[in-house]
């Protein structure tokens, strides 16, 4: 039996979010299913040797500028020439693997997809034998300005066969704009363990707050545990409790700032170590 060959683009193998959601998809796939081919179209990342690990993996690519006339002034410089010259190296890979799939992660790797489409740079040109699943992290209309807003409808949703986010807020959105575009809203996944029952005699409280995400600088959660402290002390609320699933650069700082804050009911959980694996198994 022939496996679904998918192509995965991604910028790199970081330790962000859609990184980390791609190692947890490539996981789970079915081997005698699937066989996927990466292409890493900046650079490897530090999460690389943990995807060539993975088994279903067969080979992973990396899009380096090669050229000498690639130095990081001419591409500051020249970013068109060198967005153009990856995506005829895009479209070669391709025509290569012959993917069944293409599914694309990040804003720069789905442009890059998208320019493949967009001129016919693969033999079979504007009707290619492959669907292309486009990632969307994040909402696009909120976060990008007038010219990147214009690169991602011309170039990457008019392109796409599906798109993919993990909010019903951004799909809904989506779906008003492009109505006749396929829009799926699919959650993060979480390795979660299994946990004993809560016994019944313990009273939950009223409130319990949970946020889930990396513990980085941009990520703002140093104003959330500010927010949880003027509840608790301006407020006088204090019928709640508190928990951040995540890991990242900042946990101890903010672990400091909750005990500065005695915000003793707020605690932390990395994402493989959380007590909601009975909720959301129910």
């Amino acid at each position: 039996m022939s496996r679904t060959r998918i192509l995965y683009v991604i910028d790199s193998m970081g330790r962000g979010g859609a990184e980390t959601q791609l190692l947890k998809t490539l996981a789970r796939l079915p081997a005698d299913r699937f066989e996927a081919f990466i292409v890493l179209s900046r650079e490897p990342g530090a999460s690389y040797d943990q995807l060539a690990a993975l088994p279903i993996v067969q080979e992973i690519i990396v899009l380096h500028d090669t050229s000498r006339f690639n130095s990081e002034a001419h591409r500051d410089r020249f970013p068109i020439l060198s967005l153009m010259q990856k995506a005829f190296r895009l479209a070669a890979i391709i025509k290569l693997v012959k993917p069944a799939i293409i599914h694309s992660w990040l804003w720069y790797s789905n442009l890059l997809c998208g320019i493949v489409r967009q001129f016919s740079l693969t033999p079979l040109g504007r009707n290619p034998s492959y669907s292309l699943i486009v990632s969307q992290r994040g909402d696009y209309y909120a976060r990008y300005g007038r010219t990147r807003l214009w690169l991602t409808e011309k170039l990457i949703y008019r392109h796409a066969d599906v798109l993919l986010t993990n909010s019903d807020r951004i799909r809904d959105n989506l779906r008003h704009r492009y109505p006749d575009k396929r829009i799926l809203a699919i959650r993060n996944l979480l390795d979660l363990p299994d946990l004993p029952p809560q016994s019944p005699s313990d009273t939950p409280p009223l409130w319990h707050i949970v946020s889930v995400g990396r513990l980085t600088v941009e990520k703002g959660y140093q104003y959330l545990i500010e927010a949880l402290y003027l509840l608790n002390t301006k407020f006088n609320r204090q019928n709640f409790t508190a928990t951040i699933l995540g890991d990242g650069t900042l946990r101890t700082n903010l672990a400091q700032l909750t005990d500065a804050r005695f915000l003793r009911r707020y605690f932390f959980c990395t994402i493989d170590r959380t007590p909601f694996r009975p909720a959301i198994a129910a």
